[in-house]
């Protein structure tokens, strides 16, 4: 507790961030999962390939469950545009510019 009591914000947002780039626990357990039953699949259909079908490959996010707000491998994926990275960024930044400025915030 005397950890988390004596870390700044933004020490603190640089953790969340560390943490989904490498994710512990259960969301690595899913993720190694994921990838051997990726693997398998994969190898059993390029065997199958080789009988005149096409094979289906298949992406690892097709493996993994769907655990609270990890993005459905199967949605239509939409690109930020140089303008909504900025506003995104700017919100942030300044949440933590008013933080440091007014301390009872």
């Amino acid at each position: 507790m005397q950890m988390l009591e004596a870390m700044s914000a933004v020490e603190w947002e640089l953790w969340k961030v560390y943490l989904s780039l490498n994710p512990v626990g259960q969301d690595r357990d899913d993720l190694r999962t994921a990838q051997i039953s990726q693997a398998i699949w994969n190898v059993q259909i390029a065997k199958s390939a080789g009988r005149g079908r096409t094979p289906q490959y298949r992406r690892l996010m097709e493996f993994m469950l769907q655990i609270g707000d990890r993005p459905d491998p199967n949605a239509p994926t939409k690109r930020q545009t140089a303008k909504e990275q900025w506003a995104i960024l700017k919100a942030t930044f300044m949440k933590f510019a008013k933080k440091k400025k007014d301390p009872g915030a």
